[in-house]
């Protein structure tokens, strides 16, 4: 199909070369007519001077230079457009695939920055609202558009026993898994406790499970909380300090 076209495309190019520079041709046509006036019925003429020539072939030279630079930017604008018609009624598969890249096609770790806007200046958990530490925030947008994000919370309004629980604010669009619990989509107090815990409550301050935690001593720049990508496929680390737990979106989920 498309060497076809392409062989159809060439043809117009040569149609339209010979049409267009035909003018140029004309006064070639005039000096033989003169010369040998006898090939097309004519009256016998004088012999034609070599001055004559020179001068006739001399206009020849420039009528041809002429044409040519008239005609050059229509032959390029035809040809152009007949390319257009052409390959513009290819199938998609034929004029090359769509950029596989888009915005929402691979997941992206979110880092405080990007999560300035979204997330609120104060959030409800355990009968009371909190602020939020947006700088030590982050998340993840999964494949789809979906989004999930930590943000570190100011607990000092909280009972001690609260505090040693509650340490950030977990908001999922979709269901998350850490180790073998699964996490629907929701808001959620978190915190890493003693025995290498991370423990997960709703809202109400009631645990919803403990998944182990684990320690990254060769992290070179830790902060006070921050989402990195895992070393797995899809999987990704959210750190205190040198501590994380690792998750994953669950099977299926997304937008």
């Amino acid at each position: 199909m498309l060497s076809s076209d392409n062989g159809w495309t060439d043809s117009i190019a040569t149609l339209l070369s010979i049409g267009l520079f035909l003018p140029s041709l004309l006064p070639i046509t005039a000096y033989f007519r003169n010369k040998h006036p006898q090939d097309h019925g004519e009256p016998q003429a004088d012999i034609v001077s070599e001055s004559d020539r020179r001068q006739v072939g001399l206009k020849t030279h420039r009528s041809i230079i002429l044409a040519m630079q008239m005609h050059r930017s229509n032959l390029l604008a035809l040809l152009l457009f007949a390319s257009s018609v052409t390959f513009g009624s290819l199938p998609v598969s034929a004029q090359g695939a769509a950029p596989a890249a888009t915005a929402n096609a691979a997941d992206t770790v979110l880092h405080a920055a990007a999560l300035e806007t979204l997330i609120p200046s104060s959030v409800f958990f355990n009968g009371q609202s909190a602020t939020v530490q947006k700088r030590n925030s982050g998340g993840v947008r999964f494949a789809g558009g979906a989004m999930m994000f930590v943000t570190k919370v100011d607990t000092g309004g909280y009972s001690t026993s609260i505090q040693e629980r509650y340490q950030a604010y977990l908001v999922t669009e979709v269901a998350i898994t850490f180790g073998k619990n699964s996490l629907p989509p929701g808001a959620y107090g978190v915190g890493f406790i003693n025995n290498n815990q991370f423990v997960v409550m709703d809202i109400g301050g009631h645990d919803l499970f403990l998944t182990e935690s684990q320690r990254d001593d060769a992290m070179s720049r830790p902060t006070p909380l921050q989402v990195l990508a895992d070393r797995a496929p899809k999987s990704y680390r959210l750190y205190s300090g040198k501590t994380f737990v690792t998750f994953s979106p669950a099977s299926n989920s997304g937008k």
